[in-house]
């Protein structure tokens, strides 16, 4: 209902407008959807700030890959829903002896620390400034990022965690099916089994990630805040 509620109001306000401005492909799918006409939308994606883009160090992927989670976390039921939290608990449960860590957004950091305690090879932070946020990330160079959110209208993590060479298994949320190839830069899943196989076939392929990596960092440069600007001014 929450979500229902908020999409009317940006459809509300999207009738009233000369141009929309959508921050994703899936965005202006469900705004044409909904009524609005295509050709008053422009797709102009979201933007990460200059510092992800800084001096990058010759980086290697380690041996064995670990899993990493970076988002909003949410702190109601419809939240934590909607950010797929749940399974992403149990996505890393199916990984017991591989190193885990979760960086999260959240209003209810105490309740998520004291339940990750319990998990084992996991590392949580939470409510981090965006600038530590990225010194972790960058400490992750070749490992794999999961996001198991059922929606997104853009998805800023998943580029900021592409910025530092991690590898996306993600749902097809937000910008994801816009900039992921399969087996280039990441992969896109559609159920839990798909993302448990994908995650499997990456860990122990060091070669891969270290490809894949690479691959990521370039995806990322394409939403610097100069491109984005310049698309703006256009």
């Amino acid at each position: 209902e929450a979500l229902k509620d908020i999409s009317e109001v940006e459809l509300y306000v999207a009738k009233r407008c000369n141009l929309v401005v959508a921050s994703s492909a899936h965005v202006k799918k469900e705004l044409v959807e909904k009524g609005i006409r295509a050709s008053k939308i422009v797709v102009i994606h979201n933007n990460i700030e200059d510092f992800w883009f800084d001096s990058q160090e010759r980086k290697q992927a380690r041996q064995k890959a670990e899993l990493v989670y970076s988002g909003r976390m949410g702190e109601d039921a419809f939240t934590i829903k909607l950010k797929g939290i749940t399974r992403l608990i149990a996505i890393l449960r199916k990984f017991p002896k591989v190193q885990k860590t979760v960086i999260g957004l959240t209003a209810k950091s105490d309740a998520f620390r004291a339940f990750f305690s319990r998990m084992p090879n996991m590392a949580s932070y939470f409510n981090l400034r965006k600038k530590t946020v990225k010194r972790v990330l960058n400490s992750h160079y070749g490992d794999v990022y999961v996001n198991p959110g059922r929606y997104e209208g853009f998805c800023l993590s998943l580029v900021e965690a592409m910025s530092q060479g991690l590898i996306p298994v993600v749902f097809p949320i937000g910008v994801a099916p816009e900039i992921i190839q399969n087996g280039r830069n990441g992969y896109i899943v559609h159920n839990m089994r798909e993302m448990t196989k994908r995650i499997e076939h990456l860990l122990s392929r060091k070669d891969l990630r270290e490809r894949m990596a690479k691959e990521t960092i370039r995806t990322a440069q394409q939403f610097r805040p100069d491109k984005i600007i310049n698309e703006y001014i256009r």
